[in-house]
């Protein structure tokens, strides 16, 4: 009996991953930083980063033996996501760091981020966070070709690159103090 949920399961995850990560284009409106940030980017490039630290094997390799089925479905899920929300934040016309509810970590201790200073520096260069976003979907859908192919290699290092091209990004519009 178990086989035949599992067999169920693996049916659905497909279109979940087609449904899911489905390119929609850009909100009317502005597109809310903080909602695509921590609902798609980070979450699902923690994800990516989960799954490739996973398979490190005891000499700091990435193993594709370490790799299940699941893993590959998992991973390709998360890219769409990634990727998709990536491309509303190139696609939007408008942004808003957060909306009125939200709370950015950090936003009320001393020194932290503030929602008014990260919508100044994004409305200073508007089409320079458009253009971070965009390459960063980018990479992300050449990780995904990778993670077609089962090129865990690729797949590894294209996700060890993302960190640094994150950070590139919070000191250029989150931080751009700490970077002088």
């Amino acid at each position: 009996m178990a086989d035949w949920k599992l067999l169920g399961m693996a049916a659905l995850v497909p279109l979940a991953v087609l449904t899911q990560g489905a390119v929609k284009p850009a909100p009317k409106g502005p597109v809310v930083v903080y909602s695509e940030m921590h609902d798609h980017v980070a979450a699902k490039a923690q994800v990516l980063w989960d799954i490739t630290n996973a398979t490190l094997d005891d000499d700091g390799n990435a193993s594709a033996k370490k790799m299940k089925p699941a893993d590959w479905i998992k991973l390709k899920a998360a890219l769409t996501d990634l990727s998709a929300s990536l491309n509303r934040l190139g696609r939007a016309k408008n942004f808003v760091v957060r909306t009125a509810s939200q709370k950015i970590l950090d936003e009320q201790t001393p020194g932290g981020a503030k929602p008014t200073d990260i919508q100044r520096h994004i409305d200073a260069n508007p089409a320079g966070f458009r253009q971070y976003a965009t390459a960063l979907a980018g990479q992300i859908d050449g990780i995904g070709k990778a993670a077609d192919r089962r090129d865990l290699k690729t797949v590894y290092e294209a996700a060890s690159e993302l960190d640094g091209q994150c950070e590139t990004c919070h000191q250029t519009f989150w931080f751009p103090k700490d970077a002088q």
